[in-house]
């Protein structure tokens, strides 16, 4: 992972510290509301200001242009992240008001569950890692060996069997 050392030195946390101001334009570059800035700069920025710290050439150009190649694409795959949690979310809540019209006494818990039950076992595996663990794609395609673009095709299936399920 890093060039020269194994542990950040002083000089890579003095780079990181003078060079805050990237995460800020990388965030707002990214399209990211101010309110997660400084959620984000910890999380994120931090991280990939010390990578870019610890592996950056100064022979080879700018710190700021080097860095930017770190921050803006972990940015992005936040961002994406992001979205697609919040579309489970609320596919998952609707589903539960479709399930609460549908089912009486029963718990939406329980008729969700049901309707787990019905889907291929790699469906369920991803949707269970989503919805419960609140899971990433990248999180889910790591923990079940598979691609990110494979674990969003199966959630997108087993929300589209699902919804089919609530409505019958």
């Amino acid at each position: 992972m890093c060039k020269a050392q194994d542990k950040p030195t002083d000089g890579h946390w003095q780079i990181v510290r003078d060079n805050l101001g990237l995460v800020r334009k990388a965030l707002a570059q990214c399209g990211v509301p101010q309110r997660l800035w400084e959620e984000l700069t910890s999380d994120i920025g931090y991280e990939a200001l010390l990578e870019a710290a610890r592996n950056h050439d100064p022979s080879k150009g700018a710190f700021t242009t080097y860095a930017m190649g770190f921050l803006l694409p972990r940015i992005r795959g936040w961002l994406a992240d992001e979205n697609e949690r919040r579309d489970a979310e609320r596919i998952y809540a609707s589903l539960g008001e479709r399930a609460e019209d549908m089912r009486g006494a029963a718990s939406d818990r329980d008729f969700v569950g049901v309707m787990l039950t019905a889907l291929p076992t790699t469906h369920r595996q991803a949707v269970r890692l989503s919805y419960e663990s609140h899971q990433t794609c990248r999180q889910i395609a790591k923990a079940m060996g598979i691609s990110k673009s494979r674990v969003a095709q199966l959630l997108a299936e087993a929300r589209k069997a699902m919804e089919e399920m609530a409505v019958e």
